[in-house]
């Protein structure tokens, strides 16, 4: 799982979609651990409205409320809202998560994109030469025991 983690995230930044896919996650955790917040603001009873990017992509949610002032707010710290900010694919972004994860990094704290490329390219699984004898092993003689047809084409 690990390697075709990486493959596939190799493949997305000359895709051109892992830059995208950096940028929602770290959003998303940044704004699910309170470290950064959607831009907006409130009005007399509280109630949150985002501005800018973040209010073009809150469709599908209840209009907030007395009640429920926050329903906006709550919305664009989804993973969900992060990706269709970023334009980020989905798939991408979950593969990045679980390599994260599996290098022990936190989101919230991950080094900037380039460095991250950089560490990926040194992960990346080792390539063949492109020499089809160097890749393949040299064919072994046939093993009389194992095989009884050996015996009668040599004999």
């Amino acid at each position: 799982m690990k390697n075709i983690d990486i493959d596939f995230l190799i493949h997305a930044r000359k895709a051109g979609t892992l830059e995208a896919a950096y940028q929602a996650l770290t959003t998303h955790c940044r704004r699910a651990a309170r470290i950064e917040h959607p831009e907006g603001s409130m009005d007399n009873a509280g109630r949150f409205y985002p501005k800018g990017l973040d209010a073009s992509v809150h469709m599908g949610v209840r209009s907030p409320s007395r009640q429920w002032p926050y329903s906006y707010m709550l919305r664009c710290r989804t993973l969900d809202h992060c990706e269709m900010i970023h334009g980020a694919d989905h798939d991408v972004v979950l593969a990045l998560r679980r390599h994260l994860k599996a290098q022990g990094v936190d989101p919230c704290h991950a080094p900037g994109f380039d460095v991250f490329c950089i560490e990926l390219k040194k992960q990346g699984a080792p390539r063949s030469t492109g020499h089809r004898k160097a890749d393949k092993p040299a064919p072994s003689k046939p093993n009389a025991e194992l095989n009884p047809t050996a015996q009668a084409v040599e004999g």
